[in-house]
Protein backbone atom coordinates (compact mmCIF):
# COMPACT_ATOMS: atom_id res chain seq x y z
CA UNK A 1 0.00 0.00 0.00
CA UNK A 2 1.43 3.41 -0.92
CA UNK A 3 1.74 5.76 1.97
CA UNK A 4 0.56 9.34 1.52
CA UNK A 5 3.13 11.84 0.38
CA UNK A 6 3.84 14.35 3.11
CA UNK A 7 4.85 17.85 2.05
CA UNK A 8 7.34 20.08 3.81
CA UNK A 9 6.56 23.31 5.69
CA UNK A 10 8.69 26.02 7.22
CA UNK A 11 9.66 25.76 10.83
CA UNK A 12 7.93 27.86 13.43
CA UNK A 13 9.23 31.43 13.65
CA UNK A 14 12.37 31.94 15.62
CA UNK A 15 15.50 33.13 13.95
CA UNK A 16 13.42 33.22 10.79
CA UNK A 17 16.00 34.32 8.26
CA UNK A 18 18.52 31.70 9.39
CA UNK A 19 15.93 28.93 9.43
CA UNK A 20 14.56 29.80 6.00
CA UNK A 21 18.07 29.85 4.51
CA UNK A 22 18.88 26.45 5.99
CA UNK A 23 15.52 24.99 5.03
CA UNK A 24 15.69 26.25 1.46
CA UNK A 25 19.27 24.99 1.17
CA UNK A 26 18.05 21.52 2.13
CA UNK A 27 15.18 21.60 -0.33
CA UNK A 28 17.51 23.00 -2.97
CA UNK A 29 19.74 19.98 -2.63
CA UNK A 30 16.74 17.72 -3.01
CA UNK A 31 15.45 19.50 -6.09
CA UNK A 32 18.69 20.52 -7.76
CA UNK A 33 18.87 17.54 -10.08
CA UNK A 34 15.19 16.96 -10.79
CA UNK A 35 15.83 16.84 -14.50
CA UNK A 36 19.41 15.60 -14.47
CA UNK A 37 20.73 12.15 -15.37
CA UNK A 38 21.73 11.63 -11.73
CA UNK A 39 18.15 12.14 -10.56
CA UNK A 40 16.86 9.69 -13.16
CA UNK A 41 19.48 7.01 -12.52
CA UNK A 42 18.25 4.45 -9.98
CA UNK A 43 18.23 0.73 -9.23
CA UNK A 44 16.14 0.11 -12.35
CA UNK A 45 18.80 1.80 -14.46
CA UNK A 46 21.52 -0.29 -12.87
CA UNK A 47 19.45 -3.46 -13.19
CA UNK A 48 19.01 -2.83 -16.91
CA UNK A 49 22.76 -2.46 -17.37
CA UNK A 50 23.35 -5.73 -15.54
CA UNK A 51 20.53 -7.55 -17.34
CA UNK A 52 21.72 -6.56 -20.80
CA UNK A 53 25.31 -7.31 -19.76
CA UNK A 54 26.33 -3.77 -20.66
CA UNK A 55 28.29 -3.96 -17.43
CA UNK A 56 29.87 -7.23 -16.35
CA UNK A 57 32.20 -6.06 -13.60
CA UNK A 58 31.90 -3.82 -10.59
CA UNK A 59 34.43 -1.43 -12.13
CA UNK A 60 32.31 -1.11 -15.28
CA UNK A 61 29.24 -0.45 -13.15
CA UNK A 62 31.01 2.41 -11.37
CA UNK A 63 32.09 3.93 -14.68
CA UNK A 64 28.47 3.84 -15.87
CA UNK A 65 27.19 5.89 -12.94
CA UNK A 66 26.35 9.54 -13.74
CA UNK A 67 28.94 12.15 -12.79
CA UNK A 68 26.91 13.85 -10.00
CA UNK A 69 26.69 10.53 -8.19
CA UNK A 70 30.46 10.03 -8.42
CA UNK A 71 31.37 13.52 -7.23
CA UNK A 72 29.21 13.62 -4.08
CA UNK A 73 30.45 11.03 -1.61
CA UNK A 74 31.97 10.27 1.77
CA UNK A 75 34.86 7.95 2.67
CA UNK A 76 34.57 5.43 5.52
CA UNK A 77 37.88 4.15 6.91
CA UNK A 78 36.42 2.03 9.75
CA UNK A 79 33.26 0.23 8.60
CA UNK A 80 30.63 -1.61 10.60
CA UNK A 81 28.76 -2.69 7.46
CA UNK A 82 28.97 -5.79 5.27
CA UNK A 83 31.66 -3.97 3.32
CA UNK A 84 35.00 -3.74 5.09
CA UNK A 85 37.30 -0.73 4.98
CA UNK A 86 40.72 0.55 5.99
CA UNK A 87 42.33 4.03 5.98
CA UNK A 88 44.13 3.36 2.68
CA UNK A 89 41.17 1.51 1.12
CA UNK A 90 38.00 3.16 2.46
CA UNK A 91 34.42 2.25 1.81
CA UNK A 92 32.89 4.84 -0.53
CA UNK A 93 29.32 6.08 -0.07
CA UNK A 94 28.13 7.77 -3.27
CA UNK A 95 25.03 9.86 -2.55
CA UNK A 96 24.72 12.32 -5.42
CA UNK A 97 22.99 15.66 -4.95
CA UNK A 98 19.76 14.43 -3.35
CA UNK A 99 20.54 11.22 -1.46
CA UNK A 100 17.64 9.33 -3.02
CA UNK A 101 19.90 6.74 -4.64
CA UNK A 102 23.03 5.68 -2.76
CA UNK A 103 25.72 3.29 -4.02
CA UNK A 104 28.56 1.96 -1.86
CA UNK A 105 31.70 -0.08 -2.58
CA UNK A 106 35.16 -0.74 -1.18
CA UNK A 107 38.58 -1.22 -2.78
CA UNK A 108 40.55 -3.98 -1.08
CA UNK A 109 40.16 -7.57 -2.28
CA UNK A 110 41.04 -8.74 1.21
CA UNK A 111 38.07 -6.94 2.78
CA UNK A 112 34.57 -8.38 3.10
CA UNK A 113 32.07 -7.25 0.47
CA UNK A 114 34.72 -6.59 -2.19
CA UNK A 115 32.66 -8.25 -4.92
CA UNK A 116 29.46 -6.28 -4.33
CA UNK A 117 27.84 -2.90 -4.71
CA UNK A 118 25.32 -2.05 -2.01
CA UNK A 119 22.46 0.26 -2.99
CA UNK A 120 19.78 2.21 -1.18
CA UNK A 121 16.85 3.82 -2.94
CA UNK A 122 14.14 6.06 -1.49
CA UNK A 123 10.69 5.50 -2.99
CA UNK A 124 8.95 8.86 -3.35
CA UNK A 125 5.49 7.31 -3.62
CA UNK A 126 5.60 5.16 -0.50
CA UNK A 127 8.17 7.18 1.47
CA UNK A 128 10.14 4.00 2.11
CA UNK A 129 13.75 2.82 1.80
CA UNK A 130 14.82 -0.14 -0.33
CA UNK A 131 18.19 -1.85 -0.02
CA UNK A 132 19.78 -4.27 -2.49
CA UNK A 133 23.11 -5.93 -3.09
CA UNK A 134 24.58 -6.23 -6.59
CA UNK A 135 27.16 -9.02 -6.60
CA UNK A 136 29.68 -9.45 -9.42
CA UNK A 137 31.39 -12.74 -10.14
CA UNK A 138 34.56 -13.20 -12.16
CA UNK A 139 33.54 -16.79 -12.84
CA UNK A 140 30.26 -15.87 -14.53
CA UNK A 141 31.36 -12.49 -15.87
CA UNK A 142 28.24 -10.66 -14.77
CA UNK A 143 26.22 -9.30 -11.89
CA UNK A 144 23.36 -10.59 -9.75
CA UNK A 145 20.91 -8.25 -8.04
CA UNK A 146 19.36 -9.37 -4.76
CA UNK A 147 15.71 -9.17 -3.83
CA UNK A 148 14.36 -5.98 -2.32
CA UNK A 149 15.47 -5.61 1.33
CA UNK A 150 17.02 -9.10 1.61
CA UNK A 151 17.52 -10.63 5.09
CA UNK A 152 21.23 -9.76 5.24
CA UNK A 153 20.27 -6.08 4.82
CA UNK A 154 17.32 -6.29 7.20
CA UNK A 155 19.44 -7.48 10.11
CA UNK A 156 20.99 -3.99 10.39
CA UNK A 157 18.58 -1.71 8.54
CA UNK A 158 15.46 -3.20 10.12
CA UNK A 159 11.92 -3.66 8.89
CA UNK A 160 10.66 -1.19 7.78
CA UNK A 161 14.13 -0.34 6.52
CA UNK A 162 15.96 2.82 7.56
CA UNK A 163 19.33 4.29 6.62
CA UNK A 164 22.17 3.90 9.12
CA UNK A 165 24.28 7.01 9.46
CA UNK A 166 25.58 8.99 12.40
CA UNK A 167 24.41 12.56 12.87
CA UNK A 168 26.10 15.77 13.94
CA UNK A 169 28.50 16.50 15.54
CA UNK A 170 30.64 13.49 14.65
CA UNK A 171 30.82 10.56 12.27
CA UNK A 172 33.22 8.02 13.81
CA UNK A 173 35.22 6.08 11.23
CA UNK A 174 34.45 8.50 8.39
CA UNK A 175 37.05 10.94 7.08
CA UNK A 176 36.19 14.34 8.52
CA UNK A 177 34.69 12.58 11.53
CA UNK A 178 34.56 15.75 13.65
CA UNK A 179 32.16 18.43 12.41
CA UNK A 180 34.05 21.48 11.08
CA UNK A 181 37.26 20.42 12.79
CA UNK A 182 39.42 19.21 9.89
CA UNK A 183 41.30 15.91 9.75
CA UNK A 184 42.96 14.61 12.90
CA UNK A 185 46.55 13.37 12.64
CA UNK A 186 45.51 9.68 12.21
CA UNK A 187 42.97 10.71 9.56
CA UNK A 188 45.52 12.83 7.71
CA UNK A 189 47.95 9.91 7.60
CA UNK A 190 45.27 7.56 6.26
CA UNK A 191 44.07 10.11 3.72
CA UNK A 192 47.60 10.52 2.40
CA UNK A 193 47.79 6.75 1.80
CA UNK A 194 44.42 6.73 0.07
CA UNK A 195 45.18 9.65 -2.24
CA UNK A 196 48.51 8.08 -3.24
CA UNK A 197 46.62 5.22 -4.87
CA UNK A 198 43.30 6.86 -5.80
CA UNK A 199 43.96 8.17 -9.30
CA UNK A 200 45.38 4.90 -10.65
CA UNK A 201 42.96 2.58 -8.86
CA UNK A 202 40.36 0.94 -11.16
CA UNK A 203 37.60 1.69 -8.64
CA UNK A 204 38.65 4.79 -6.74
CA UNK A 205 39.79 6.34 -10.01
CA UNK A 206 36.10 6.74 -10.95
CA UNK A 207 35.61 9.25 -8.13
CA UNK A 208 35.44 12.89 -9.22
CA UNK A 209 37.30 15.42 -7.11
CA UNK A 210 38.68 12.96 -4.57
CA UNK A 211 41.75 15.07 -3.88
CA UNK A 212 39.66 17.69 -2.13
CA UNK A 213 39.28 15.26 0.77
CA UNK A 214 42.88 16.05 1.68
CA UNK A 215 42.17 19.79 1.90
CA UNK A 216 41.21 21.41 5.19
CA UNK A 217 38.77 23.74 3.36
CA UNK A 218 36.58 20.69 2.58
CA UNK A 219 35.80 20.35 6.28
CA UNK A 220 36.37 23.83 7.70
CA UNK A 221 35.33 26.93 5.76
CA UNK A 222 37.94 29.68 5.63
CA UNK A 223 37.22 33.07 7.14
CA UNK A 224 37.12 34.58 3.64
CA UNK A 225 34.55 32.02 2.51
CA UNK A 226 32.40 32.66 5.56
CA UNK A 227 32.63 36.40 5.03
CA UNK A 228 31.57 36.02 1.37
CA UNK A 229 28.77 33.63 2.31
CA UNK A 230 30.28 31.03 -0.02
CA UNK A 231 31.03 28.35 2.56
CA UNK A 232 29.40 24.94 2.16
CA UNK A 233 28.77 22.10 4.55
CA UNK A 234 31.35 19.27 4.68
CA UNK A 235 30.41 16.04 2.87
CA UNK A 236 29.35 14.14 6.01
CA UNK A 237 27.02 16.94 7.12
CA UNK A 238 25.47 17.20 3.65
CA UNK A 239 24.69 13.49 3.68
CA UNK A 240 23.23 13.85 7.18
CA UNK A 241 20.82 16.56 6.01
CA UNK A 242 19.71 14.53 2.99
CA UNK A 243 19.19 11.27 4.88
CA UNK A 244 17.54 12.96 7.86
CA UNK A 245 15.06 14.62 5.50
CA UNK A 246 14.19 11.33 3.80
CA UNK A 247 14.11 9.40 7.05
CA UNK A 248 11.69 11.78 8.73
CA UNK A 249 9.41 11.46 5.69
CA UNK A 250 9.49 7.69 6.08
CA UNK A 251 8.93 7.96 9.82
CA UNK A 252 5.97 10.32 9.41
CA UNK A 253 4.42 8.07 6.76
CA UNK A 254 4.77 5.03 9.04
CA UNK A 255 3.23 6.97 11.90
CA UNK A 256 0.27 8.13 9.83
CA UNK A 257 -0.51 4.52 8.85
CA UNK A 258 -1.21 3.51 12.45
CA UNK A 259 -4.99 3.35 13.10
CA UNK A 260 -4.86 5.58 16.25
CA UNK A 261 -2.97 8.32 14.38
CA UNK A 262 -6.02 10.34 13.31
CA UNK A 263 -7.32 10.77 16.86
CA UNK A 264 -3.90 11.64 18.26
CA UNK A 265 -2.74 13.90 15.44
CA UNK A 266 -3.10 17.19 17.32
CA UNK A 267 -1.33 15.89 20.41
CA UNK A 268 1.44 14.47 18.21
CA UNK A 269 1.88 17.80 16.43
CA UNK A 270 2.12 19.69 19.72
CA UNK A 271 4.55 17.14 21.14
CA UNK A 272 6.72 17.33 18.00
CA UNK A 273 6.81 21.13 18.26
CA UNK A 274 7.75 20.86 21.93
CA UNK A 275 6.54 24.34 22.88
CA UNK A 276 2.85 23.97 23.71
CA UNK A 277 3.34 23.35 27.42
CA UNK A 278 1.85 20.48 29.41
CA UNK A 279 -0.07 18.24 27.00
CA UNK A 280 -2.22 16.69 29.71
CA UNK A 281 -4.93 19.20 28.74
CA UNK A 282 -4.92 17.78 25.21
CA UNK A 283 -6.66 14.67 26.59
CA UNK A 284 -10.24 14.38 27.86
CA UNK A 285 -10.64 15.20 31.56
CA UNK A 286 -11.72 11.66 32.43
CA UNK A 287 -8.47 10.25 31.05
CA UNK A 288 -5.95 12.82 32.34
CA UNK A 289 -5.05 11.04 35.55
CA UNK A 290 -4.50 7.84 33.58
CA UNK A 291 -2.43 9.81 31.06
CA UNK A 292 -0.11 11.09 33.80
CA UNK A 293 0.21 7.61 35.31
CA UNK A 294 0.94 5.94 31.97
CA UNK A 295 3.44 8.66 31.00
CA UNK A 296 5.32 8.24 34.30
CA UNK A 297 5.48 4.47 33.81
CA UNK A 298 6.71 4.91 30.24
CA UNK A 299 9.41 7.34 31.34
CA UNK A 300 10.61 4.90 34.01
CA UNK A 301 10.63 1.94 31.66
CA UNK A 302 12.58 3.76 28.94
CA UNK A 303 14.92 5.79 31.15
CA UNK A 304 18.42 5.78 29.77
CA UNK A 305 17.44 4.50 26.33
CA UNK A 306 18.86 7.59 24.67
CA UNK A 307 21.67 8.22 27.11
CA UNK A 308 25.10 7.29 25.88
CA UNK A 309 24.82 7.94 22.14
CA UNK A 310 27.49 10.63 22.13
CA UNK A 311 29.62 8.61 24.56
CA UNK A 312 29.43 5.59 22.24
CA UNK A 313 30.33 7.73 19.24
CA UNK A 314 33.28 9.26 21.09
CA UNK A 315 34.72 5.81 21.77
CA UNK A 316 34.43 4.92 18.08
CA UNK A 317 36.30 8.01 16.87
CA UNK A 318 39.89 7.45 15.83
CA UNK A 319 40.82 10.38 18.09
CA UNK A 320 38.38 9.47 20.88
CA UNK A 321 40.28 11.19 23.66
CA UNK A 322 40.38 14.72 22.22
CA UNK A 323 37.45 16.10 24.20
CA UNK A 324 35.59 17.21 21.07
CA UNK A 325 32.20 18.73 21.92
CA UNK A 326 31.16 20.87 18.95
CA UNK A 327 27.85 20.54 17.15
CA UNK A 328 24.32 19.69 18.24
CA UNK A 329 23.22 17.82 21.33
CA UNK A 330 21.25 14.60 21.47
CA UNK A 331 17.53 15.31 21.63
CA UNK A 332 15.00 12.96 23.19
CA UNK A 333 11.37 14.07 23.59
CA UNK A 334 9.81 11.67 26.09
CA UNK A 335 6.34 13.14 25.48
CA UNK A 336 6.57 12.64 21.70
CA UNK A 337 7.86 9.09 22.11
CA UNK A 338 5.15 8.27 24.65
CA UNK A 339 2.30 9.39 22.40
CA UNK A 340 3.82 7.91 19.25
CA UNK A 341 4.98 4.58 20.71
CA UNK A 342 2.59 3.86 23.56
CA UNK A 343 -0.66 5.39 22.31
CA UNK A 344 -0.33 5.32 18.51
CA UNK A 345 1.88 2.26 17.99
CA UNK A 346 5.02 3.55 16.28
CA UNK A 347 7.79 0.89 16.42
CA UNK A 348 10.40 2.04 18.92
CA UNK A 349 13.33 1.45 16.52
CA UNK A 350 12.12 4.00 13.98
CA UNK A 351 13.36 7.21 15.56
CA UNK A 352 17.07 7.37 14.94
CA UNK A 353 19.42 6.62 12.06
CA UNK A 354 22.07 5.51 14.56
CA UNK A 355 23.36 1.96 14.23
CA UNK A 356 22.53 1.46 17.90
CA UNK A 357 18.80 0.94 17.41
CA UNK A 358 17.99 1.16 21.12
CA UNK A 359 19.19 4.77 21.21
CA UNK A 360 16.77 7.51 20.21
CA UNK A 361 18.24 10.69 18.82
CA UNK A 362 15.44 12.93 17.54
CA UNK A 363 17.73 15.80 16.55
CA UNK A 364 17.71 16.90 12.93
CA UNK A 365 20.35 19.23 11.50
CA UNK A 366 19.48 22.69 10.27
CA UNK A 367 18.22 22.47 6.70
CA UNK A 368 16.48 19.10 6.98
CA UNK A 369 12.77 18.50 7.47
CA UNK A 370 11.41 17.87 10.94
CA UNK A 371 8.55 15.68 12.06
CA UNK A 372 6.69 18.77 13.25
CA UNK A 373 6.87 20.33 9.78
CA UNK A 374 5.50 17.23 8.08
CA UNK A 375 2.71 16.68 10.60
CA UNK A 376 1.68 20.32 10.37
CA UNK A 377 1.47 20.27 6.58
CA UNK A 378 -0.62 17.12 6.76
CA UNK A 379 -3.11 18.79 9.09
CA UNK A 380 -3.06 22.21 7.46
CA UNK A 381 -3.96 20.68 4.10
CA UNK A 382 -7.44 19.87 5.42
CA UNK A 383 -7.64 22.52 8.15
CA UNK A 384 -6.15 25.68 6.59
CA UNK A 385 -7.20 27.90 9.50
CA UNK A 386 -4.37 26.33 11.53
CA UNK A 387 -1.84 27.94 9.21
CA UNK A 388 -2.86 31.46 10.17
CA UNK A 389 -2.83 30.62 13.86
CA UNK A 390 0.66 29.14 13.53
CA UNK A 391 1.97 32.06 11.49
CA UNK A 392 1.03 34.57 14.20
CA UNK A 393 1.94 32.55 17.27
CA UNK A 394 2.48 34.47 20.49
CA UNK A 395 4.51 31.76 22.27
CA UNK A 396 2.84 32.68 25.55
CA UNK A 397 0.80 30.64 28.01
CA UNK A 398 -2.33 31.66 26.07
CA UNK A 399 -0.92 30.99 22.58
CA UNK A 400 -4.05 30.74 20.34
CA UNK A 401 -2.40 28.11 18.13
CA UNK A 402 -1.67 25.72 21.00
CA UNK A 403 -5.05 26.45 22.57
CA UNK A 404 -6.83 25.50 19.35
CA UNK A 405 -4.76 22.33 18.97
CA UNK A 406 -5.70 21.45 22.54
CA UNK A 407 -9.43 21.93 21.94
CA UNK A 408 -9.41 19.85 18.78
CA UNK A 409 -7.30 17.16 20.43
CA UNK A 410 -9.60 16.89 23.43
CA UNK A 411 -12.64 16.42 21.18
CA UNK A 412 -10.95 13.85 18.96
CA UNK A 413 -9.55 11.84 21.88
CA UNK A 414 -12.81 11.94 23.83
CA UNK A 415 -14.44 10.20 20.88
CA UNK A 416 -11.51 7.80 20.48
CA UNK A 417 -11.25 6.68 24.10
CA UNK A 418 -14.96 6.84 24.85
CA UNK A 419 -16.39 5.78 28.18
CA UNK A 420 -13.54 3.35 28.80
CA UNK A 421 -10.85 5.96 28.29
CA UNK A 422 -9.09 5.34 31.60
CA UNK A 423 -8.88 1.60 31.06
CA UNK A 424 -7.70 1.99 27.47
CA UNK A 425 -5.04 4.50 28.47
CA UNK A 426 -3.66 2.29 31.23
CA UNK A 427 -3.86 -0.81 29.06
CA UNK A 428 -1.67 0.75 26.39
CA UNK A 429 1.71 -0.97 26.50
CA UNK A 430 4.91 -0.55 24.55
CA UNK A 431 5.37 -2.64 21.42
CA UNK A 432 6.08 -6.20 22.43
CA UNK A 433 9.72 -7.02 22.74
CA UNK A 434 11.16 -9.86 20.73
CA UNK A 435 10.14 -13.11 22.39
CA UNK A 436 12.96 -15.60 22.06
CA UNK A 437 10.64 -18.21 23.53
CA UNK A 438 8.28 -18.00 20.54
CA UNK A 439 10.39 -20.34 18.44
CA UNK A 440 9.29 -21.50 14.98
CA UNK A 441 8.30 -25.20 15.05
CA UNK A 442 10.89 -26.07 12.40
CA UNK A 443 13.65 -24.76 14.64
CA UNK A 444 13.58 -28.15 16.37
CA UNK A 445 15.12 -29.65 13.22
CA UNK A 446 18.06 -27.26 13.63
CA UNK A 447 18.37 -28.13 17.32
CA UNK A 448 18.46 -31.87 16.68
CA UNK A 449 20.92 -31.62 13.80
CA UNK A 450 23.37 -29.29 15.52
CA UNK A 451 23.17 -30.82 18.99
CA UNK A 452 24.19 -34.28 17.82
CA UNK A 453 26.58 -35.81 15.34
CA UNK A 454 25.06 -34.55 12.07
CA UNK A 455 26.03 -30.89 11.91
CA UNK A 456 28.62 -28.72 13.65
CA UNK A 457 27.77 -27.91 17.25
CA UNK A 458 25.71 -24.71 17.41
CA UNK A 459 23.43 -23.59 20.30
CA UNK A 460 20.12 -23.42 18.40
CA UNK A 461 18.34 -24.43 21.62
CA UNK A 462 19.80 -21.47 23.54
CA UNK A 463 18.61 -18.11 22.07
CA UNK A 464 21.02 -16.01 24.17
CA UNK A 465 24.05 -18.06 23.22
CA UNK A 466 23.02 -18.24 19.56
CA UNK A 467 22.27 -14.51 19.38
CA UNK A 468 25.81 -13.68 20.46
CA UNK A 469 27.24 -15.86 17.68
CA UNK A 470 25.06 -14.84 14.75
CA UNK A 471 26.95 -11.63 13.95
CA UNK A 472 30.38 -13.23 14.16
CA UNK A 473 32.40 -15.84 12.35
CA UNK A 474 34.21 -16.31 9.05
CA UNK A 475 31.77 -18.57 7.22
CA UNK A 476 31.71 -19.07 3.43
CA UNK A 477 28.89 -16.53 3.09
CA UNK A 478 29.99 -14.12 5.81
CA UNK A 479 28.76 -14.12 9.38
CA UNK A 480 26.97 -17.07 10.94
CA UNK A 481 23.72 -15.20 10.28
CA UNK A 482 24.57 -14.84 6.59
CA UNK A 483 25.38 -18.55 6.41
CA UNK A 484 22.11 -19.52 8.12
CA UNK A 485 20.03 -17.26 5.85
CA UNK A 486 21.77 -18.64 2.76
CA UNK A 487 21.12 -22.22 3.89
CA UNK A 488 17.40 -21.44 4.27
CA UNK A 489 17.10 -20.16 0.68
CA UNK A 490 16.43 -22.32 -2.41
CA UNK A 491 19.72 -21.11 -3.89
CA UNK A 492 21.56 -23.35 -1.41
CA UNK A 493 20.39 -26.37 -3.42
CA UNK A 494 21.45 -29.66 -1.83
CA UNK A 495 22.93 -27.74 1.11
CA UNK A 496 19.57 -26.20 2.01
CA UNK A 497 18.45 -26.49 5.61
CA UNK A 498 16.71 -27.92 7.55
CA UNK A 499 17.67 -31.30 6.17
CA UNK A 500 14.79 -33.36 4.84
CA UNK A 501 12.31 -30.47 4.90
CA UNK A 502 10.81 -28.87 1.80
CA UNK A 503 10.33 -25.35 3.17
CA UNK A 504 7.32 -23.36 2.06
CA UNK A 505 7.89 -19.62 1.51
CA UNK A 506 6.02 -18.79 4.73
CA UNK A 507 8.10 -21.30 6.73
CA UNK A 508 11.30 -19.86 5.27
CA UNK A 509 10.20 -16.32 6.18
CA UNK A 510 9.28 -17.42 9.71
CA UNK A 511 12.73 -18.89 10.29
CA UNK A 512 14.47 -15.92 8.66
CA UNK A 513 12.59 -13.47 10.87
CA UNK A 514 13.44 -15.48 13.96
CA UNK A 515 17.19 -15.44 13.27
CA UNK A 516 17.24 -11.82 12.08
CA UNK A 517 15.36 -10.62 15.17
CA UNK A 518 17.57 -12.71 17.41
CA UNK A 519 20.70 -11.15 15.90
CA UNK A 520 19.29 -7.62 16.14
CA UNK A 521 18.06 -8.04 19.71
Amino acid sequence: MNRPALAAGLRAPGNAAHRVRGFCWGLGLLAASAGSPAAEFNIDSLSELVRTRSVQTLEQALAALPAPLRENFTLVFASRSLQGASPAAPRVILYGVDGRFVVTFNGDAGERGFDALETMQFDERSNSFHFREVTFSAATGGGTISDDNPPRCVVCHGRPARPIWDSLPSWPGVYGERYRAGLSKPEATGMESFLARQAQDPRYGQLIGARRFGDRATYVASSAARYDGASVEPPNARLTVLLATLNVRSLAADLSEQPPFAAHRYALLAAAAGNCGDLKAFFPAAARAAFVQALAEFERSTAGSSVGLEAAKQLRRVNHGDGYRAGTANVDSVMLRFIAERLVGMPRQRWSMAFEGSLRDLAVPEGSLSLEQLLFERLAGGEPELRDLRTFRSFTATDPYCAELGRRSERALAAFYGAGGVERMLAAVPAAAFDAGARPPLLEHCVRCHSGDVGPALPFADPDALGSLLKAGGYPHGRLLDEVLYRLAPQAGAARMPRGVNLTPSEQRELEDYFVNLAAR
